[in-house]
């Protein structure tokens, strides 16, 4: 296992077309396979003093996360289209337990960055229980990837400056990151973990989960 800075990481993982698949739950969470977050709106400005760091951009749409919601906690992630293609959620099927984006590989833009993001959602807002009033600051939160046996970890507290009060947290990263390695035109299938872990006080560990193959078009 090998914890590295977003960019980094990203460039490794990212050569697909994408499938996401089911959340896995702490022992009490309810999940949900293309849902609806609570909120995923370009319109909502990010308010540091409230903690909220919504997904800013424009014309961003909800729809076809991998959600788990426990304690009033909810966590998604999904895969999306990018820029010349529309930020629209990726075309996805149900295979068994597992939820499929399919992403076309190749670019987006003349840096080379993949056609699609990674899209990642957590929301304490709503918090109850165990977890009422916690922040992201009680929290260790990463995104980790499983390729051919290798497990690569993101740390997402690293992204940049997060206020310790925050309490809503999105943002849509893309595999590439300017990094050289990065083949946007290579067949491969990813899956992505998103973990949100209780660090100032005993509680589950949240989990959601998305499977990612990125097919030569």
């Amino acid at each position: 296992m090998k914890k590295t800075v977003l960019g980094v990481w990203l460039a490794v993982v990212c050569v697909a077309t994408v499938p996401v698949s089911a959340a896995v739950p702490g022992p009490h969470a309810v999940t949900q396979s293309a849902a609806n977050v609570s909120v995923w709106d370009s319109s909502i400005p990010a308010d540091v003093l409230t903690g909220i760091l919504p997904i800013g951009g424009a014309g961003q749409v909800n729809g076809d996360f991998v959600v788990a919601t426990e304690n009033g906690v909810q966590i998604g992630i999904r895969a999306q289209r990018r820029f010349s293609q529309s930020v629209d959620p990726l075309p996805n099927v149900k295979r068994g337990h597992e939820r499929i984006y399919i992403a076309d590989s190749g670019t987006s833009d003349p840096f080379g960055a993949a056609t699609w993001n990674i899209d990642v959602h957590l929301d304490l807002t709503g918090a109850s229980g165990g977890a009422a009033a916690t922040t992201l600051a009680d929290y260790d939160f990463e995104l980790r990837m499983d390729v051919a046996g290798k497990m690569e970890v993101v740390d997402l507290g690293t992204l940049g400056p997060i206020p310790p009060n925050t309490v809503l947290f999105q943002t849509s990263q893309n595999p590439v990151l300017n990094d050289p390695a990065f083949d946007p035109d290579a067949d491969a299938v990813y899956r992505f973990e998103l973990r949100l872990k209780p660090r100032s006080f005993a509680g589950p560990t949240m989990k959601t989960r998305m499977d990612v193959q990125v097919v030569r078009s």
